[in-house]
């Protein structure tokens, strides 16, 4: 047992290493500029109107931090035509640009020349544009050469340069200089169109890096950031408090109210399903079996909701505090307290767990039944032996693994209802804090729920296999040898 016990916590550390990438994947996926989005929460309204240049330098000093201008992982799989630098560019418009435009003609080189002429441009119109008395020549042209930094394909280009190449020629006083820029780029941007190399797409490259934007988020960056495996999550947008903090301040609550609501449903649970199965087939079972359907077919929200309307001082009884935990005063007593907390915790942990009682009672009734059917409990019968003899010697045991099994499942199905529950209830836990990042965005508390919401999962998993390797001895790590 172990030997067993130990090789499967050996087993945890990979697992939660997989669950971290995992979790960092699925972030990095989500659509937008996570960089931007952040620098623009955190801009008051002095700074919003920074100039490009500064804007930019806010920008790659906050993408440096994050990691957003390294590579995803250590190893990423990429093609012949790809330079190997593009992974570390920290401009995510330039570096998305730049391989569509690789895609689309297979030379790196000519991309990044036609595409540095375009930001050229750009910049030269927002360096000198100012100087001319035509501010709606200004306008346009700024507008014109922006929207050229964001095209790529072949006939979105040349309408770009052409509307560009028009507004240009209308200013008499830079016509001799901006005739050159757009000279220029008409020949970079032919250059590019001539010489594509479409066959070095197809050649696969892996490329291996030191450093990625995953090892900064889990390990850290030796400075600051101490990284996800020192329990350093980041800082709040929302905020600008420190992930962990927050994250200790909310997870005890949400966890010991997911633990409560599992115990009380097996403590309810298992006793209902014996009953219903040594009486299976009679009017005690049947009412048990319809109050239970009715109890899993009622929506958690819609229950929470109705409680609060008719318990908790709305349209009926006053008898429980709708919102919140309670405050605990200086000079209360024990008995106090324990009142206090009754009335604001005896809801929530009755919507999180009259839906589990249901589907473990059902749980408990076949695997019951189906225990009573076996040879070996027949086998006992016919010797004589008192029933509750072979109840709780022979068929409960075999009965609970099921149920192991399935509150390992539990678990993270209570802790993701919490989501629902604690904003209902708004009680200061994992599932209103998720709820809230995920409504404005706020990516380092996004991912710390995403990470622990997993480890526990996981956790669940690994002490669901212990106790079913300490309820029944024909599980091994190991296959018996012959």
């Amino acid at each position: 047992m172990i030997k067993y016990t130990v090789k499967r916590l050996l087993f945890f550390v990979p697992s939660v290493f997989f669950i971290s990438v995992l979790c960092f994947l699925l972030i990095r996926a989500l659509p937008g500029d996570t960089v931007d989005f952040i620098i623009r929460s955190q801009t008051d309204e002095q700074s919003r109107g920074d100039s490009r240049e500064l804007f930019n330098q806010k920008y790659r000093e906050k993408a440096g931090e994050l990691g957003t201008d390294l590579p995803t992982f250590y190893v990423e799989l990429s093609t012949l035509a790809t330079p190997r630098h593009l992974s570390y560019e920290w401009n995510p418009v330039r570096r998305n640009i730049i391989s569509k435009l690789i895609d689309e003609t297979g030379n790196a080189k000519a991309s990044e020349a036609w595409y540095s002429s375009v930001e050229s441009i750009d910049a030269q119109l927002q360096r000198f544009g100012h100087l001319s008395k035509d501010k709606q020549w200004t306008i346009d042209a700024k507008r014109a050469a922006d929207q050229l930094l964001y095209v790529y394909e072949e006939h979105d280009v040349k309408e770009s340069l052409t509307e560009l190449k028009e507004i240009l020629q209308t200013d008499t006083v830079y016509n001799k200089q901006t005739s050159v820029w757009i000279a220029e780029t008409e020949t970079l941007w032919e250059n590019l169109q001539n010489n594509q190399t479409h066959w070095k797409n197809y050649i696969p490259i892996p490329r291996f890096h030191s450093r990625c934007a995953y090892d900064i988020w889990f390990f850290g960056d030796g400075k600051a950031n101490r990284g996800v495996i020192q329990g350093d999550f980041g800082v709040s947008i929302i905020d600008r408090k420190p992930v962990a903090d927050s994250l200790l301040e909310r997870i005890g609550l949400t966890v010991t109210l997911s633990l409560i609501s599992v115990i009380l449903a097996f403590l309810v649970s298992i006793p209902l399903g014996i009953v219903s199965a040594i009486y299976n087939h009679t009017a005690s079972e049947k009412i048990i079996s319809t109050v239970i359907f009715i109890f899993y077919a009622l929506p958690s929200f819609w229950v929470a909701s109705l409680s609060i309307m008719w318990l908790a001082g709305g349209d009926g009884l006053d008898w429980f505090a709708p919102y919140g935990t309670g405050k605990i005063i200086d000079d209360m007593d024990l008995w106090e307290i324990i009142v206090l907390k009754w009335k604001h915790f005896a809801l929530p942990i009755f919507a999180w767990t009259y839906s589990g009682i249901a589907f473990i009672t059902k749980q408990t009734k076949i695997a019951v039944l189906d225990n009573t059917e076996k040879l070996y409990v027949k086998s006992a019968i016919a010797r004589g032996l008192p029933f509750k003899y072979i109840l709780w010697k022979h068929i409960m045991p075999n009965s609970l693994r099921p149920l192991i099994t399935m509150g390992a499942n539990i678990l993270p199905g209570l802790i993701g209802g919490s989501v629902i529950l604690e904003t209902i209830f708004s009680l200061p836990g994992l599932g209103e804090w998720a709820y809230r990042a995920f409504l404005y965005r706020d990516f380092p508390v996004i991912m710390a729920v995403l990470f622990w919401g997993s480890l526990l999962t996981l956790t669940g998993y690994l002490i669901s296999d212990i106790l079913l390797a300490m309820t029944d001895p024909k599980i091994r790590f190991t296959s018996h040898k012959k």
